[in-house]
């Protein structure tokens, strides 16, 4: 896990190193992530499902413990999933950057990349997780700038994207674009651009 770590610290070399690190790494990252994200999914919405599906006894006047269990396991299977298609997601994103702008097209090296550094954004959910059970606020992440001034509605949103492990993580994606894909500056940065403006658009469309 070395390239991993060292990855994540900006070490120039690793990322002109990447193509060559041992290949079970990535898909043990992806593994470990899945158990996880897993496990803190079925915990942060457990009580939502129990409460829900109590209500709906009540109403039907029969009980419902299987659709509780079901609806479990579908949650525990989603947030399994979420890491792989999360980094399937981005990694076709920035290849379809770099297609276009450089005519790139190694989308595995990408994936590859996206991968390593995933375990960032899993720190900032479980560190949220936890966070959120010690200091229980609705709508405010805590490792967000929504940290500090607690706000609700689309601002609060938007101060909550604003996210330490996430602009951490853009970061990382800039350099990988500069000294791995050997993406000029200006188009490295348009590419970030063009990806937080897809990160934040939502926040006002929905």
């Amino acid at each position: 896990m070395s390239t991993f770590y060292k990855l994540i610290f900006n070490h120039k070399e690793t990322y002109l190193n990447l193509k060559v690190g041992k290949r079970y790494q990535p898909l043990l990252i992806i593994l470990v992530s899945s158990l996880i994200n897993g496990i803190v999914t079925y915990f942060t919405i457990q009580s939502q499902i129990t409460l829900a599906t109590q209500q709906l006894s009540e109403k039907i006047d029969h009980t419902l413990n299987g659709l509780e269990i079901m609806m479990s396991v579908i949650s525990i299977i989603i947030g399994s999933l979420f890491p792989l298609l999360t980094i399937a997601a981005n990694a076709l994103l920035f290849f379809l950057f770099a297609k276009f702008l450089i005519n790139y097209s190694n989308y595995k090296y990408i994936f590859k990349f996206f991968t390593y550094i995933f375990p960032i954004t899993l720190a900032g959910n479980v560190l949220n997780y936890f966070l959120k059970n010690i200091i229980p606020i609705s709508g405010v992440r805590w490792t967000s700038l929504n940290a500090v001034f607690q706000t609700k509605g689309p601002l609060g949103l938007f101060l909550n994207s604003l996210d330490l492990f996430q602009i951490w993580t853009i970061v990382l994606i800039y350099y990988f674009l500069v000294v791995s894909i050997k993406m000029p500056k200006s188009s490295a940065f348009s590419a970030i651009s063009v990806y937080c403006a897809l990160i934040v658009l939502p926040i006002f469309i929905l």
